[in-house]
């Protein structure tokens, strides 16, 4: 028998009559035979002989003896199957990493302010202003915004295309202040060419909101939930009031002014219980505000299912109940691909399904290395900067604003990313070792917690299975395409991770 120690790194899985294992070393998905991929599930047990006693038991000597042979052939032959685990170690700061500070940025998050005119009843945050002594909302001045955007131009020349996001809050309530950001950043020849984004409620598009984002070409990411009724359950104004109708309103505006802004315009949907997805993918598959002006395409989506784990609400809709649902949608997009019709599926479909497998497709293929980061392609201060109203830099805009890692006067503190790594490697301990999803890891800086007790940065466990079961449906979702035609696959081909 294998001991654990020299177990094999892989999740090894049935799904739909078949078995497939997971090589983390490789980064490869394969399909083995019905006595492997239970041999190589066993042998990644708590209690691997226990397991490999009960399938002997189940499918006989000669079978688990045979794979356990085919394991050792594979793993000396070809390199598959190896008992290889990375070191775990904190992100160190590298020349290359100083060299990255100063040109790799892509991307700067402006918090111009943490007011907002909407309370929406699943936002956190709107709960947390409402309460008595609530400390007023941060805005940021011009001034910490033109420095912040100094610092940005300086160092985002290796960039494909920088942008630059107004975030909040509701950035909206600030108009005057991105308007003159923009226009200070289009007088400026010496700088590239930078993406303006403005994350909004999509309450506040007035004409002369429609006029900036005609004149300068600027992209929105607007929230809208579905229709009227969806979305009006939980994204109300202080007064109660559902914000749908200014809205849908708002946005008409905008692309009357400027019907091109079509391909600019990002719709973020929050679904919130109880969630009918067969309702929102009619909504969005036949986009009335886009029809109504003659524009055929479908709305890009974001979408995600809201968190209410804040609120306490057992009683709530959660992703387990959605199950038939995902499972219907799930069986029309891989019917459309097979028939390489995805293209017709609506957005909502989509934007379900095709991410995971996306960014499985792109993955890395070199082996595991000796040593790995955690963190996945999170390093603070590199790529993505968020800039707090007071000036504060963060590694995001989702990141707690204790994670400072310098701030506008100062520049990136190298001291501070460093003890954030080491805090972000110390939180998750030796976890990442073990885990066959190290590779796939979807869990960042964000997703750190303080101790009210210690004051300790902790990882709850949760974040790490809800990561790990992410890529296990988009391990399957993978195995699918694979395994049901050859086109079902082929769009994979065109797509990008970016």
């Amino acid at each position: 028998m294998i001991a654990t120690a020299d177990s094999s790194f892989v999740h090894a899985f049935a799904h739909n009559g078949r078995w497939y294992a997971y090589d983390v070393n490789t980064n490869d998905l394969l399909e083995v035979d019905a006595a492997l991929g239970p041999v190589l599930a066993a042998l990644t047990a708590e209690q691997p002989n226990r397991e490999l006693a009960r399938l002997t038991a189940e499918i006989g000597r000669e079978a688990v003896g045979g794979a356990l042979a085919e394991v050792k052939e594979a793993q000396g032959d070809a390199g598959l199957f190896s008992c290889h685990r990375p070191r775990i170690v904190s992100r160190r700061l590298t020349d290359a990493d100083r060299v990255a500070y100063e040109s790799k940025l892509s991307h700067l998050i402006l918090s111009v302010t943490e007011d907002c005119n909407l309370a929406c009843r699943y936002c956190p945050q709107a709960a947390q202003r409402g309460r008595p002594r609530a400390p007023l909302p941060g805005a940021m001045s011009l001034d910490t915004a033109l420095q912040a955007l100094a610092y940005f131009a300086g160092r985002c020349r290796d960039a494909a295309s920088p942008a630059v996001s107004f975030y909040g809050g509701e950035p909206l309530l600030r108009f005057d202040l991105i308007a003159e950001v923009v226009a200070h950043a289009r007088g400026r020849r010496d700088w590239p060419p930078l993406k303006f984004v403005i994350d909004t409620n999509g309450t506040l598009m007035d004409d002369e909101v429609a006029d900036l984002v005609a004149r300068e070409q600027l992209y929105l990411q607007i929230s809208l939930d579905g229709p009227e009724p969806v979305h009006d359950r939980w994204r109300v104004g202080l007064d109660g009031r559902g914000s749908h109708a200014a809205v849908v309103a708002g946005l008409q505006r905008v692309l009357r002014r400027d019907p091109s802004a079509a391909e600019r315009i990002s719709l973020r949907v929050t679904a919130a219980p109880p969630v009918d997805l067969d309702v929102l993918a009619e909504w969005f598959g036949n986009f009335a505000p886009f029809r109504r002006l003659g524009l055929g395409q479908p709305p890009h989506l974001r979408f995600s299912l809201a968190d209410l784990s804040w609120r306490g609400d057992t009683s709530t809709q959660d992703e387990n109940s959605l199950q038939p649902q995902v499972s219907a949608a799930y069986a029309r997009w891989i019917d459309a691909c097979a028939c390489d019709r995805r293209a017709e599926l609506d957005p909502v479909t989509r934007q379900l399904f095709d991410g995971g497998v996306i960014r499985f497709y792109h993955r890395s293929r070199e082996r595991l290395p000796e040593e790995l980061v955690p963190g996945g392609c999170c390093q603070p201060g590199v790529r993505r900067l968020a800039v707090a109203p007071d000036g504060h830099f963060g590694p995001c805009e989702r990141s707690s604003v204790e994670f400072r890692i310098g701030d506008v006067e100062s520049g990136i503190d190298g001291g501070r990313v460093a003890g954030l790594a080491a805090d972000f490697s110390r939180a998750l301990g030796d976890r990442c070792r073990e885990c066959w999803a190290v590779r796939l890891c979807s869990v960042c800086y964000a997703a750190l917690t303080r101790q009210d007790e210690t004051g300790e940065l902790v990882m709850r466990e949760e974040f790490c299975a809800r990561s790990r079961e992410r890529a296990a449906t988009s391990l399957r979702g993978y195995a699918d395409l694979l395994g049901r035609s050859d086109k079902a696959g082929a769009f994979l081909s065109e797509t990008t991770t970016s």
